[in-house]
Order: C-alpha cells, then sequence, then structure tokens
C-alpha cells in the first residue's frame, strides 16, 4: 500500500510552520532543497530574511527579498553560510536523501539556528521497503534516530509518521528556554 502523501502532507508541512511562524514572530527562514519553491513561497514570505539552497536551478521563487544559491549543501555550509551573518528561526532540510549527507546539513545548520530554534527534517519515516529507496525516502529516517541518541545534551526531536515523515528537532538544552 502506498502511503497517502501529496497535498495532505504539504498542507500538514505548511500548517505547522504557518502556526509556528504566528505565535514566535521568527525572522530568518532556511530552506534547503526546495525543488518547485512550493513550501518555501508559502513558508518565506512570512519572514524578515528567507534562503534557498537547491542543486537545481528554480525559477519558482516567487519573494523578491528571498536568496537563492544553487549549490550543493556541502559547498552552500562551507562557502556561503557562514558569510550570511544570520542565526535562524527554523531551517528545513529537504536536500539529499541518504543518512550521511543529511546528518552533514544537520551538523552544518545547526550552529546557525538561533536557541529555541527549530530544524525541521523531510523523509524520516519510510512507510515501506519500497520508501526506503533514495527516489522516496532514502535512508534520512536514520539520521533522525542518530539525532534522538547523539544530540540529546542539545536538542530535542519528534518525527511525526505521516507521508514520508516529518522529524521536529528543537535547539534547547532544557524545557524552558525562558528559564536560567
Amino acid at each position: 500500500m502506498k502511503p497517502r502523501h501529496s497535498n495532505f502532507v504539504r498542507d500538514l508541512v505548511e500548517y505547522y510552520l504557518s502556526e509556528t511562524i504566528h505565535l514566535t514572530r521568527p525572522s530568518a527562514y532556511l530552506e534547503m532543497g526546495i525543488q518547485k519553491a512550493i513550501t518555501f513561497n508559502e513558508v518565506a514570505v512570512q519572514f524578515d530574511k528567507a534562503v534557498a539552497v537547491d542543486v537545481l536551478p528554480c525559477g519558482g521563487i516567487k519573494l523578491k527579498d528571498a536568496q537563492f544559491f544553487q549549490m550543493d549543501t556541502d559547498d552552500f555550509i562551507k562557502d556561503v553560510l557562514p558569510t550570511l551573518g544570520l542565526q535562524f528561526d527554523i531551517a528545513f532540510i529537504d536536500a539529499g536523501h541518504g543518512d550521511l549527507q543529511v546528518m552533514r546539513d544537520f551538523e552544518g545548520v545547526f550552529p546557525h539556528v538561533k536557541e529555541n530554534g527549530l530544524i525541521l527534517l523531510h523523509d524520516t519515516y519510510p512507510q515501506n521497503e519500497e520508501y526506503k529507496s533514495l527516489s522516496f525516502c532514502g535512508t534520512a529516517y536514520k539520521t533522525a534516530w542518530k539525532i534522538r541518541q547523539e544530540w540529546r545534551e542539545k536538542c530535542e526531536i519528534v518525527t511525526l509518521p505521516i507521508g514520508h515523515g516529518l522529524s521536529l528537532v528543537r535547539k534547547a538544552d532544557r524545557q524552558l528556554m525562558w528559564e536560567k
């Protein structure tokens, strides 16, 4: 049985991001792996600064002030990200589907996310063996488990088993960030 994905999951991601944005009034958004920029266009408009990265050209970005970098995420993290001078409130990682690549993206982005900020990882819950192929989720799900095991002192994570899976990582070393 194929998982129900399409608009339901995209709508859920967009809803979650929109509600979080509305409640927290964040200023900077990063999306790595934008494809046709559908999610990026819905979410980025609510931020002062929006940055997108993809290896493929993207003519679908509607936000005039958005920065788009056509390059792989490793080069972006090494050469561009440190020069931006931004701390992101939300970063959405949806580029490569291999666990080693997703982990490199996570580790590279983590220092550039604000305390109490969110990193969202897509494709972290393949619904069956077929969806573990690189054309769907690949081995990205292993990254969510590795973060749970090895990063628990720096963040918390939950994986929603819907569509291809969405893991929400909150950068926090304690539950209530307002308590010192």
